[in-house]
């Protein structure tokens, strides 16, 4: 789905069309798949591996297509205060954040969770990293 919006980007403003390359790791029954693709002298990789090179490719495409179709990131002081947030809106958060650090040139950030309290009221403290 995404690497046909892609496309389209790519023909609106003449650019080449995207060149995809997938990555497959693991063994031959259960392999994992990466991918990245280049728009435009950009280059988008994707965060995880997935199960088809399909879905990687579409992946990378939809980080690709979020940036160029995307308004001006907001300067850092503009971010709004942590807040909780729902499951479903986790992913778009983390594509959002990684667009944001490749936009900058930034390290991808860094994730990292800690389970605190008891067993029957467990809390977990999730911290992300930018750059370092």
């Amino acid at each position: 789905m995404f690497k046909s919006k892609l496309h389209e980007v790519c023909q609106k403003k003449a650019w080449a069309l995207p060149e995809y390359s997938s990555t497959k790791e693991g063994v031959d029954h259960d392999p994992r798949f990466s991918a990245s693709v280049l728009v435009n002298g950009l280059t988008f990789h994707t965060p995880q591996s997935f199960r088809s090179s399909k879905l990687a490719q579409n992946d990378a495409a939809c980080l690709a297509f979020e940036h160029f179709s995307a308004p001006a990131a907001p300067a850092p002081s503009a971010f709004p205060q942590p807040s909780l947030i729902a499951d479903a809106d986790v992913q778009h958060q983390k594509n959002q954040l990684q667009y944001y650090a490749q936009k900058r040139n930034l390290i991808l950030p860094v994730y990292s969770c800690e389970r605190e309290g008891p067993p029957h009221a467990t809390r977990f403290k999730c911290t992300i990293t930018i750059d370092g």
